[in-house]
């Protein structure tokens, strides 16, 4: 009897699932009442636009905090800005047809992230393959010392890079589309798991 301890690794790319896309409305006027009223006005132009030309619901939409501030200068201005974010289904048609419309928008800022949907089952499929990668280092090292793996004593392992969680997602349907961009890969996300396990053999 006695006891061997081995290191398994495993990591494993994923297609990403869904985009999360970030924008924020500005607008800018002489005042700071002003200026809220056309972040408002602009706000409802962003959200009918949506609605009207990608039949997204306002309620899809999570809206943050708007702020105001005051630029200095020759014409001091006031900045209204507001942040709004939205998850969608990992579509290259759909995020192009997205991206024509934000940029076609005037003040409009935005930005785009990519993640997993469904992260715990494969952060599981990526543990197990790491189990498996130690179980066979123990297996190898038990059979050159004349013993066999009969269980496990301890395990320590952690997830040295894995992606938040995907949270509420819109599945959008695109219209097709015949643009090169279409045609490219969607964008990976990389897990990986390390895990140490100390095997009882005999």
């Amino acid at each position: 009897m006695g006891t061997v301890r081995t290191q398994g690794y495993a990591e494993q790319e994923f297609e990403a699932e869904i985009f999360t896309i970030h924008a924020v409305i500005q607008a800018s006027a002489r005042s700071s009442g002003e200026a809220i009223t056309a972040g408002k006005k602009q706000m409802e132009h962003f959200l009918q636009t949506m609605l009207d030309r990608m039949e997204i619901a306002p309620e899809a939409f999570v809206m943050g905090n708007y702020s105001v501030g005051q630029s200095y200068g020759d014409r001091p201005q006031y900045r209204f800005s507001r942040s709004v974010s939205i998850k969608v289904n990992a579509d290259p048609a759909l995020m192009e047809r997205i991206t024509e419309l934000l940029e076609n928008m005037s003040d409009v800022e935005f930005r785009m992230e990519h993640s997993l949907a469904d992260i715990s089952e494969k952060e599981q499929l990526v543990l197990r393959n790491a189990v498996a990668d130690a179980r066979a280092k123990a297996e190898m090292l038990a059979s050159a010392l004349g013993q066999k793996i009969s269980g496990v004593k301890s395990v320590n392992y952690g997830c040295p890079e894995c992606p938040a969680s995907d949270g509420q997602l819109l599945r959008c349907a695109a219209a097709p589309t015949n643009s090169l961009a279409n045609r490219l890969h969607k964008p990976m996300e990389k897990i990986s798991k390390d895990i140490e396990i100390e095997w009882e053999m005999e």
